[in-house]
């Protein structure tokens, strides 16, 4: 009978999750991108980030989100196009922008990737 099954006792103690969606969706953008509060704040992070000098230790070129050590380097990134000249230098390693380094990938990578 409908009191004793299980699916009966959860319904009633979750809610109605399509109800739950259907209200949080109000309160959300329709694409966080393009919010133009979150554009506006990015604009900010990046300006400010440009402003900063470049990092002069290992340390806080470690994980920088615009510049990267040569010898920091993944096995698996390179930096393309080859040519690229430094931005600088810290003692004798170049620093490249990080915008320049891509992720380097197998054949059979790119395969499993391609299904």
């Amino acid at each position: 009978t409908t009191p004793y099954r299980t699916a009966h006792i959860e319904h009633k103690t979750n809610g109605d999750p399509k109800w739950y969606q259907k209200l949080m969706k109000k309160y959300q953008p329709k694409d966080k991108t393009k919010s133009r509060y979150s554009q506006h704040e990015n604009k900010q992070i990046e300006d400010q980030l440009a402003r900063q000098p470049i990092p002069q230790s290992k340390a806080e070129l470690v994980g920088h989100p615009l510049y990267v050590l040569k010898s920091k380097l993944l096995k698996f990134e390179g930096i393309y196009p080859n040519d690229t000249p430094p931005v600088g230098w810290l003692k004798e390693e170049p620093i490249y922008p990080r915008e320049n380094i891509h992720i380097l990938r197998s054949k059979q990578t790119w395969l499993k990737e391609a299904r």
